[in-house]
């Protein structure tokens, strides 16, 4: 069968139309709202592009974010945050045997309290990658006041976390994993 015709038979059941029309509409919302920039003073959108254009990091995090870090987009962050934690809770379950204990014996219980501190932990994050992308642009932003920083760092923390809720909504909703699509959703935005 090719995959034309998989398409054309999903379309036509109409359970599977409204899971894929549900995740068109998330894609929808994370790309107008990767065009919705932090509301801050000074902002130079061609020196930003510079910056990030000469910057490798900044580039291969802006392409999975979908280029928002050219914009100072609110959803700059992306779901690096979530992706960083993910990783290191993994890696604490090696490292901390009551953690491994836990998640061996909790069940379902222990799966979501495991999903909880990775959501603690990419707020976290999201506040200091949030300050180091900041410093990575400052050639980029006028002199910003303290408040400014501040309301950057709450833009773009919630920004990362509505991004998160996006791929939880899919997850719950729709088909696949809804983090794994919102990533590919920033590859094909970027």
């Amino acid at each position: 069968m090719r995959l034309a015709d998989t398409f054309r038979l999903a379309w036509d059941e109409p359970e599977l139309r409204q899971r894929i029309l549900f995740i068109f509409a998330i894609f929808g919302i994370y790309a107008v709202g990767l065009q919705v920039s932090v509301p801050i003073r000074g902002f130079d959108a061609g020196t930003i592009e510079q910056l990030v254009k000469n910057s490798p990091l900044l580039q291969m995090l802006g392409l999975f974010g979908g280029r928002g870090i050219y914009r100072l987009s609110i959803f700059s962050l992306g779901l690096n945050p979530y992706i960083t934690a993910s990783i290191i809770m993994q890696l604490m379950k090696v490292a901390i045997p009551t953690l491994k204990r836990e998640d061996q014996e909790g069940g379902q219980y222990a799966r979501q309290r495991q999903a909880q501190r990775t959501k603690l932990l990419a707020i976290v994050l999201c506040i200091f990658q949030s300050i180091g992308f900041m410093s990575m642009l400052r050639a980029g932003l006028a002199e910003l006041t303290l408040w400014d920083k501040i309301m950057i760092v709450l833009f773009w923390t919630a920004g990362a976390q509505f991004v998160l809720w996006l791929g939880e909504q899919i997850q719950e909703k729709a088909i696949g994993q809804g983090v794994s699509l919102m990533i590919f959703a920033g590859i094909v935005v970027g």
